[in-house]
Protein backbone atom coordinates (compact mmCIF):
# COMPACT_ATOMS: atom_id res chain seq x y z
CA UNK A 1 0.00 0.00 0.00
CA UNK A 2 1.67 3.19 -1.19
CA UNK A 3 0.64 6.79 -0.76
CA UNK A 4 2.99 8.89 -2.89
CA UNK A 5 3.26 12.54 -1.83
CA UNK A 6 0.15 14.39 -2.95
CA UNK A 7 1.42 17.98 -3.08
CA UNK A 8 2.22 17.80 -6.81
CA UNK A 9 -1.43 16.96 -7.53
CA UNK A 10 -3.31 18.86 -4.85
CA UNK A 11 -5.24 22.13 -5.24
CA UNK A 12 -4.21 23.01 -1.70
CA UNK A 13 -0.62 23.34 -2.95
CA UNK A 14 -1.74 26.13 -5.29
CA UNK A 15 -2.96 28.11 -2.28
CA UNK A 16 0.52 27.99 -0.74
CA UNK A 17 2.86 27.83 -3.70
CA UNK A 18 3.26 25.98 -6.95
CA UNK A 19 2.46 22.33 -7.72
CA UNK A 20 5.43 22.19 -10.10
CA UNK A 21 7.74 22.57 -7.07
CA UNK A 22 6.66 19.09 -5.94
CA UNK A 23 7.36 15.70 -7.54
CA UNK A 24 4.60 13.67 -9.16
CA UNK A 25 5.51 10.15 -8.15
CA UNK A 26 2.49 7.97 -8.98
CA UNK A 27 4.00 6.57 -12.21
CA UNK A 28 7.36 5.78 -10.61
CA UNK A 29 5.68 4.16 -7.60
CA UNK A 30 3.52 2.06 -9.94
CA UNK A 31 6.64 0.87 -11.79
CA UNK A 32 8.29 -0.12 -8.48
CA UNK A 33 5.19 -2.09 -7.45
CA UNK A 34 4.63 -3.71 -10.84
CA UNK A 35 4.14 -7.47 -10.67
CA UNK A 36 2.91 -7.34 -7.08
CA UNK A 37 -0.51 -7.02 -5.51
CA UNK A 38 -0.55 -3.31 -4.70
CA UNK A 39 -2.64 -0.30 -3.74
CA UNK A 40 -1.80 3.31 -4.63
CA UNK A 41 -3.70 6.06 -2.83
CA UNK A 42 -3.89 9.76 -3.57
CA UNK A 43 -5.99 12.93 -3.55
CA UNK A 44 -8.96 13.64 -5.86
CA UNK A 45 -6.86 15.83 -8.16
CA UNK A 46 -4.59 12.84 -8.85
CA UNK A 47 -7.51 10.74 -10.08
CA UNK A 48 -6.56 11.03 -13.77
CA UNK A 49 -3.08 9.67 -12.94
CA UNK A 50 -4.49 6.52 -11.32
CA UNK A 51 -5.69 3.49 -13.29
CA UNK A 52 -9.40 2.73 -12.74
CA UNK A 53 -9.43 4.21 -9.24
CA UNK A 54 -12.16 3.77 -6.68
CA UNK A 55 -13.16 6.65 -4.42
CA UNK A 56 -13.63 6.20 -0.70
CA UNK A 57 -15.11 8.74 1.71
CA UNK A 58 -15.38 8.71 5.48
CA UNK A 59 -19.17 8.91 5.25
CA UNK A 60 -19.20 5.49 3.52
CA UNK A 61 -17.79 4.03 6.75
CA UNK A 62 -19.99 5.88 9.20
CA UNK A 63 -17.22 8.35 10.03
CA UNK A 64 -18.18 11.97 10.58
CA UNK A 65 -15.60 13.21 8.12
CA UNK A 66 -15.61 14.25 4.48
CA UNK A 67 -12.30 12.90 3.14
CA UNK A 68 -12.32 11.71 -0.48
CA UNK A 69 -9.36 9.62 -1.53
CA UNK A 70 -8.79 7.62 -4.71
CA UNK A 71 -7.23 4.16 -4.81
CA UNK A 72 -5.71 2.23 -7.72
CA UNK A 73 -6.07 -1.49 -6.91
CA UNK A 74 -5.46 -3.57 -10.04
CA UNK A 75 -6.09 -6.92 -8.34
CA UNK A 76 -9.45 -5.84 -6.94
CA UNK A 77 -12.37 -6.32 -9.32
CA UNK A 78 -14.75 -3.43 -9.86
CA UNK A 79 -16.76 -2.96 -6.70
CA UNK A 80 -19.68 -0.66 -6.08
CA UNK A 81 -19.52 1.35 -2.88
CA UNK A 82 -22.45 3.19 -1.38
CA UNK A 83 -22.54 6.88 -2.29
CA UNK A 84 -21.20 9.48 0.10
CA UNK A 85 -23.67 10.54 2.75
CA UNK A 86 -22.19 13.90 3.71
CA UNK A 87 -23.75 15.67 6.66
CA UNK A 88 -23.42 19.36 7.40
CA UNK A 89 -21.80 18.40 10.70
CA UNK A 90 -19.05 16.28 9.07
CA UNK A 91 -15.49 17.39 9.69
CA UNK A 92 -13.78 18.66 6.56
CA UNK A 93 -10.19 19.55 5.74
CA UNK A 94 -10.40 23.31 6.09
CA UNK A 95 -7.49 24.31 8.33
CA UNK A 96 -9.62 25.09 11.35
CA UNK A 97 -12.45 26.97 9.64
CA UNK A 98 -15.11 24.46 10.68
CA UNK A 99 -13.43 22.49 13.44
CA UNK A 100 -10.11 22.38 15.21
CA UNK A 101 -7.37 20.20 13.80
CA UNK A 102 -7.69 18.01 16.93
CA UNK A 103 -11.39 17.47 16.15
CA UNK A 104 -10.49 16.64 12.56
CA UNK A 105 -7.89 14.04 13.63
CA UNK A 106 -10.46 12.48 15.96
CA UNK A 107 -13.07 12.35 13.16
CA UNK A 108 -10.53 10.46 11.01
CA UNK A 109 -10.13 8.05 13.97
CA UNK A 110 -6.48 9.12 14.09
CA UNK A 111 -6.64 10.76 17.53
CA UNK A 112 -3.07 9.62 18.32
CA UNK A 113 -1.79 11.92 15.55
CA UNK A 114 -1.04 15.59 15.74
CA UNK A 115 -3.27 17.86 13.68
CA UNK A 116 -0.47 18.31 11.14
CA UNK A 117 -0.06 14.54 10.80
CA UNK A 118 -3.82 14.08 10.41
CA UNK A 119 -3.83 16.51 7.46
CA UNK A 120 -1.66 13.97 5.63
CA UNK A 121 -3.56 10.88 6.79
CA UNK A 122 -6.31 8.72 5.42
CA UNK A 123 -8.74 7.14 7.86
CA UNK A 124 -7.59 3.64 8.87
CA UNK A 125 -11.08 2.41 7.93
CA UNK A 126 -10.19 2.83 4.24
CA UNK A 127 -7.11 0.61 4.42
CA UNK A 128 -8.93 -1.90 6.61
CA UNK A 129 -11.79 -2.17 4.08
CA UNK A 130 -9.37 -2.57 1.15
CA UNK A 131 -7.41 -5.21 3.07
CA UNK A 132 -10.61 -7.19 3.80
CA UNK A 133 -11.55 -7.10 0.10
CA UNK A 134 -8.11 -8.36 -0.92
CA UNK A 135 -8.22 -11.13 1.71
CA UNK A 136 -11.61 -12.26 0.36
CA UNK A 137 -10.02 -12.62 -3.09
CA UNK A 138 -7.16 -14.71 -1.73
CA UNK A 139 -9.60 -16.99 0.13
CA UNK A 140 -11.65 -17.60 -3.02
Amino acid sequence: HASPPCQGYSKVTDWRGDRSDHPRMIDSVRRMLSGKCYVIENVPDARSNLIAPIMLCGSQFGLQVRRHRFFEIPSLPFMLRPPCQHRTTDAAFDHGGKQTEREYATALTCNWMTGIEARQAIPPAYTEWIGRQLLKLSDG
